[in-house]
């Protein structure tokens, strides 16, 4: 594998397959939670964020990709004033994130697009220790499946981790 200077590849890996990364040079960052629920199917205004927080919390520029969430029918971004959360219309599914937030706005922002959501509805929470999930099991989601998130040419995430409390998607990141 190609490794090149302040470079480095990420994957989120089924628990079962960590260790097949692990003898590739791969390691651990840190865990995500995939969790399932219903959306309420309320109308909520969509609402603009500052894209700079998702860079500094994911450590890397995705304005590209937000935009394109953005852009997509069915999507909307709700924020406070140092974080927000985007929803998405996938095809048999809506996908809340990513989730940008300090941890005291966290509850509300996840509050805000579960209502915009209508029928299933996943979030992918990174690490056991994050404030949305006791809030989460109090709404009746379910807990679906984990994953590792694992890099290759880093061994500590970049960016603010503590503020990234949804990932965008195991395919995102």
């Amino acid at each position: 594998m190609l490794r090149s200077a302040g470079r480095a590849a990420l994957l989120d890996a089924a628990p079962a397959a960590a260790g097949i990364y692990e003898s590739l040079g791969f390691v651990s960052l840190t865990t995500m939670e995939r969790w399932v629920g219903r959306g309420m199917g309320l109308t909520t205004p969509t609402t603009t964020f500052d894209f700079q927080l998702d860079g500094d919390a994911f450590g890397a520029d995705r304005r590209f990709l937000l935009k394109d969430f953005l852009a997509r029918p069915g999507s909307a971004s709700f924020s406070t004033p140092s974080g927000f959360a985007i929803l998405r219309q996938g095809r048999k599914t809506a996908q809340i994130g990513p989730v940008i937030a300090e941890r005291d706005e966290a509850v509300p922002l996840l509050e805000r697009a579960i209502a915009a959501a209508a029928g299933p509805v996943a979030i992918d929470v990174l690490n056991a220790g994050n404030p949305l999930l006791p809030w989460l099991r109090h709404q009746g989601f379910q807990r679906l499946r984990p994953f590792n998130r694992m890099a290759l040419g880093i061994s500590q995430p970049f960016g603010n981790p503590s503020r990234l409390l949804a990932a965008a998607g195991p395919e995102f990141g």
